[in-house]
């Protein structure tokens, strides 16, 4: 079974710095040594986790402070797991300070958006839904 993820987060603000943000998000590939492995804090499946990317604004004095990226597959990770995957990006967002202006998030077939009230990522839509 794999999660496909697929998703965009957009940043006004954190107190955090680049390096801080970058360190938030550690990856592992399949042939990845075992260091790597072991410092991977972002879901992953048995074949490596899913890939960041980070987009950092140059231009310090413009409200737009980065652009994060999620995107990848996850091989032997359960439709189950879903939830913990949300938890841990909500998790992330609370204790990191993170101003999320917008966010959108898929896995597989759910649709998840960010929702300012709530400070979170929400499931606005299934695939037995019509979005």
């Amino acid at each position: 079974f794999w999660t496909h993820v697929n998703g965009s987060i957009r940043v006004d603000s954190t107190p955090l710095n680049n390096e801080e943000v970058k360190n938030l998000f550690k990856t592992c590939t399949f042939y990845g040594t075992e260091k790597e492995w072991l410092e991977c804090n972002v879901p992953r499946g048995s074949e490596g986790s899913i890939e960041v990317s980070i987009w950092f604004n140059p231009c310090e004095k413009d409200n737009r402070r980065m652009v994060i990226t999620l995107f990848g597959d996850l091989r032997g990770y359960e439709e189950t797991q879903h939830d913990d995957f949300i938890s841990w990006l909500n998790k992330i967002i609370e204790d990191n300070t993170l101003w999320v202006r917008d966010g959108i998030i898929t896995l597989n077939e759910k649709v998840y958006r960010y929702d300012d009230e709530l400070e979170n990522f929400v499931l606005i839509c299934k695939e037995i839904d019509i979005c």
